[in-house]
């Protein structure tokens, strides 16, 4: 958090940071409030179209997924096409969608290798929470 802030004032961006509840996030997500929302998302299923899918789907915008209230005619097209599909061969359609949404990119997409958490001191006299901090 601190990184991006840091690049706002390098690019002069104004603007304010908001830490917040998921509830009151899903409450102002679901109303298109807001300009920018950092959440995790860990991949839990395999498959290109389990992210694509709820991710940039018009008909998922705010709380469904699609947080970007991003939507495309044209992948919505091929969203329509591989939902009423029974091929498992779904890999031209994905490199389409794929196309789409470098060249619109909806989305910045940060990565951070690190993981940032705080620890009671309590728990820090547990030996064998070692390994996990």
């Amino acid at each position: 958090m601190v990184w991006l802030w840091s690049v706002f004032k390098q690019t002069r961006i104004k603007g304010k940071i908001r830490p917040m509840e998921k509830t009151t996030l899903y409450k102002e997500n679901s109303e298109g409030k807001g300009d920018l929302t950092l959440l995790f998302w860990y991949a839990d299923l395999p498959g290109v179209w389990n992210f694509i899918d709820p991710l940039f789907s018009g008909r998922d915008k705010g709380n469904g997924g699609n947080r970007a209230h991003y939507e495309n005619p044209e992948l919505e097209n091929l969203f329509s096409k591989v939902r009423n599909s029974d091929s498992l061969s779904l890999e031209s359609e994905a490199t389409q969608a794929l196309r789409i949404l470098l060249r619109e990119n909806p989305w910045i997409f940060l990565w951070s290798p690190y993981e940032a958490f705080l620890i009671s001191e309590k728990a820090k006299r547990y030996s064998n929470l070692e390994d996990y901090l």
